[in-house]
């Protein structure tokens, strides 16, 4: 285990759990085992975001109205969707989120079937069959099937039939020098709810009394935009909300520096704006204070990448105090994120110091 992340462990376990969007409860699951004693309540909305609650109290605390902050991560990942079976077995799929679909041919997958996971690889024609035209253009998704080893429709409707969820097939090391970097899969929520449940179990086992009520929301589907963490803030009403997500960073070999959205290795991401968002700005300032303050090294963002659940929190309700923090990750929505263990750890060293320092009004 590195020593620069402390919880690599739980982000390994997180990460490499069956979870693609709309069949999230195996995550659940993990998270709610790792925070049962962190949380005064919890509950699960009829969406099926998982809500725990962290009561106030102490100095500052107005317990006939309190405020009220919300944290969000989903637990979701990229995925595909069983659609068609063929006579010959084959298992053609939707996607499920956006995937690079030239990255896809030849990787292993795991379909959730009648009676649990099943190995599968994702294929197509093979290039020698292939005509001119087709090895000059992408395989068009519709063309890839998974093949799971079965040799008939009848035996593969009876494996893994049409509606089955599939994801990558991924494992989760260390690598470079000291285990610096980390591959997986998921990394765009797992390595937010991984902060989340840190966060969590810090505050309890150090007795930290906030002064306001503070919900950790793990929303769903987030990765088909579908703005679960809206229905989640519905109906905890809070008062400031801090996003939780990863963020592309583009920093590749031959990309050009002013194309480059940040870097892995410079700390955790703090956003002015996202695509549909912009955030609060004395919430973002507080935010750099605090990274000031704690020497929790933190990067902006250079360019505008990705969206997320704020920009629907900031309008629910009487509208949402917003800002969001970010991991930045090479190959986001891919089967091999790629993100630095410093980064992990200030993530969620920023969104500690945050709450226990809280100087918002």
């Amino acid at each position: 285990m590195s020593a620069l992340y402390q919880n690599e462990n739980m982000l390994k376990t997180l990460s490499e759990a069956f979870g693609p969007s709309g069949y999230e409860d195996a995550v659940a699951a993990l998270i709610a085992e790792y925070v049962q004693e962190s949380a005064d309540a919890y509950c699960r909305d009829k969406l099926g975001n998982l809500i725990f609650k962290v009561c106030g109290g102490g100095p500052g605390y107005h317990a006939e109205n309190p405020t009220r902050v919300m944290i969000a991560g989903h637990m979701d990942e990229i995925g595909m969707m069983v659609r068609r079976i063929s006579d010959e077995g084959c298992l053609y799929f939707a996607l499920i989120g956006e995937i690079d679909v030239r990255a896809l041919c030849g990787r292993r997958v795991r379909v959730m079937g009648k009676n649990g996971e099943i190995p599968g690889v994702i294929a197509t024609k093979a290039i020698h069959l292939q005509s001119a035209q087709e090895r000059r253009e992408t395989v068009p998704v519709n063309k890839l099937y998974i093949d799971i080893g079965a040799e008939s429709k009848e035996e593969a409707e009876e494996l893994a039939p049409v509606g089955s969820f599939a994801t990558f097939d991924s494992d989760f090391y260390a690598f470079g020098q000291d285990g610096r970097q980390y591959k997986g899969k998921a990394f765009g929520g797992r390595s937010g709810c991984a902060a989340m449940v840190a966060v969590m179990q810090r505050l309890h086992e150090q007795g930290k009394l906030l002064p306001f009520d503070l919900y950790f929301a793990f929303t769903k589907c987030g990765e088909i935009g579908l703005s679960a963490g809206g229905v989640a803030a519905n109906g905890i009403d809070p008062d400031y909300a801090i996003v939780l997500d990863a963020i592309e960073s583009a920093d590749y070999d031959g990309v050009p520096e002013g194309k480059r959205i940040c870097s892995l290795g410079q700390g955790a991401v703090i956003p002015y704006l996202d695509p549909g968002t912009i955030y609060d700005r004395s919430f973002v300032d507080f935010a750099f204070s605090v990274s000031e303050l704690y020497g929790v090294p933190v990067q902006g963002s250079n360019r505008l990448a990705g969206g997320s659940d704020a920009r629907v929190l900031q309008s629910v309700g009487t509208g949402i105090r917003t800002m969001s923090i970010q991991l930045p990750v090479r190959n986001r929505l891919s089967a091999s994120c790629v993100a630095m263990a410093s980064d992990c750890a200030a993530v969620e060293n920023l969104l500690y110091s945050m709450l226990t320092n809280w100087k918002m009004n």
